[in-house]
C-alpha cells in the first residue's frame, strides 16, 4: 500500500491515494479531492500497487449536500459523506447495516496489507 499526504485544505491526512486512469490525477482516499503535490514517479507507483480509482464503488451514494458520488464513511457512529461530512439521511436502516459491514470489512482488509 502506497501512502501519501493530502495537500488539500481541511484534510492534510496521510492516506491511501488512488489514481484515476482517465485524467491521470491522484485523489485523496479521505476527502476524494485531487492531490496536487504528487510526482509522476508516485503516480506510477500507485498504478503499480493497483491503487486505481474506480468509477463506481459498491454501496456508493450521491450526497444531498455536495453532490459527491462515493461510499459513505462512519463518523460519530453515523454514515456521512466522505467529502463534506454531512450525515447520510436517505439510507434505510436495513441497507445501512450492509453498508457498515462493507466499510468495516474494507478497513480490516487494509490492516492485513
Amino acid at each position: 500500500m502506497f501512502l501519501v499526504n493530502c495537500d488539500n485544505k481541511g484534510c492534510g491526512k496521510s492516506t491511501k491515494a488512488m489514481i484515476d486512469l482517465d485524467d491521470g490525477e491522484a485523489y485523496c482516499g479521505e476527502c476524494d479531492r485531487p492531490i496536487k503535490n504528487i510526482t509522476s514517479f508516485a503516480k506510477s507507483q500507485l498504478k503499480g500497487f493497483k491503487q486505481v480509482r474506480k468509477k463506481s464503488q459498491t454501496f456508493s451514494f450521491k450526497c444531498a449536500q455536495c453532490g459527491t458520488d462515493a461510499r459513505p464513511i462512519i463518523t460519530n457512529n453515523h454514515l456521512a459523506c466522505p467529502r463534506c461530512k454531512s450525515p447520510s439521511t436517505n439510507i434505510s436502516k436495513p441497507f445501512e447495516i450492509l453498508v457498515r459491514q462493507a466499510i468495516e470489512s474494507d478497513k480490516e482488509g487494509d490492516k492485513d496489507i
